[in-house]
């Protein structure tokens, strides 16, 4: 009735049988910066059985390419780790997928396959700073997108454009004031409780803008019926390209909220008089020629 699973027992941790090996993965890629696309990818393999593994091919795929692959011979005991170091290559602008894996361990299948393969994100946005006045709308992408030059870091998957074809219960444009068709969604109904989503956007180069620079954008938000809510975006500044951030705006809760609360189950899907637009000023970062914004 309430759904619980009951585990009556479990069983204590094994042993890898002798003349079997275990060898786990890690990941000790090192990249450059938000900034710096230089990558060196660099693969740990840990010895995870009581023998010795004296070889095995480890690899690595950016973005779902076709893997690079390295074969290593050596000595590891139990415990002991090698890391295996690739040529330095180039990232693509926003969020790249490293996925590293070990294979062929001592020329046989690996007794446990679950730790062979670790998968991890690495960032970067283009060098070159966008000129003023810089827009972004999100038009010219499809349902579920996250713009190519965007940076999102998000595990939950729910960070991406949204347009009417999200739900069939919306037959309105969803961008800011039902002044466009699209908007870019960050589901705070179904991202974990805790966790902070964001997205970075590309370069901006402020330095030639006459008087106050100033940002501004549009946002729609709704609490939950009856449910206490401590929901926020914040956005921040980067004059130095993410080494230092500035908050330069906050919102939670009821503070945020541009609708009436929905239903316990229900996301809200902004009308156009359910949005609100927020300007701030840049002025102390009017001098800078790459600017560098965080939701």
């Amino acid at each position: 009735g309430d759904k619980q699973v009951h585990n009556a027992a479990h069983s204590p941790k094994q042993s890898v049988p002798a003349g079997f090996a275990d060898a786990a993965v890690g990941n000790v890629s090192t990249a450059g910066g938000l900034c710096d696309a230089s990558f060196t990818p660099a693969v740990t393999i840990t010895n995870n059985s009581s023998g010795m593994i004296s070889s095995a091919d480890v690899s690595y795929s950016l973005n779902g390419s076709a893997p690079v692959t390295q074969s290593w011979t050596g000595s590891l005991g139990q415990g002991a780790t090698a890391t295996v170091t690739f040529p330095t290559t180039t990232l693509s602008g926003g969020s790249n997928q490293f996925t590293a894996s070990v294979s062929n361990v001592n020329g046989q299948v690996d007794i446990n396959t679950l730790n062979n393969t670790v998968v991890d994100v690495y960032s970067v946005i283009s060098p070159n700073p966008q000129s003023t006045p810089y827009e972004k709308g999100f038009e010219n992408n499809s349902l579920g997108d996250v713009p190519s030059e965007f940076v999102v870091e998000d595990q939950s998957g729910r960070v991406f454009v949204v347009d009417q074809g999200i739900s069939s219960s919306v037959n309105y444009p969803l961008g800011g004031f039902g002044g466009s068709n699209k908007s870019f969604r960050m589901d705070f109904a179904t991202i974990d409780p805790g966790s902070t989503p964001f997205f970075i956007m590309e370069k901006v180069d402020l330095s030639s803008v006459a008087g106050t620079p100033l940002l501004s954008f549009d946002h729609g938000y709704a609490e939950r019926s009856g449910v206490p809510s401590s929901d926020a975006l914040e956005v921040f500044v980067s004059g130095d390209c993410g080494v230092n951030w500035t908050s330069v705006w906050q919102a939670s809760g009821a503070q945020l909220a541009t609708a009436s609360p929905t239903a316990s189950n229900m996301r809200i899907y902004p009308r156009a008089n359910e949005w609100a637009r927020q300007v701030i000023d840049l002025s102390a970062f009017a001098s800078s020629n790459e600017v560098v914004f965080r939701f």
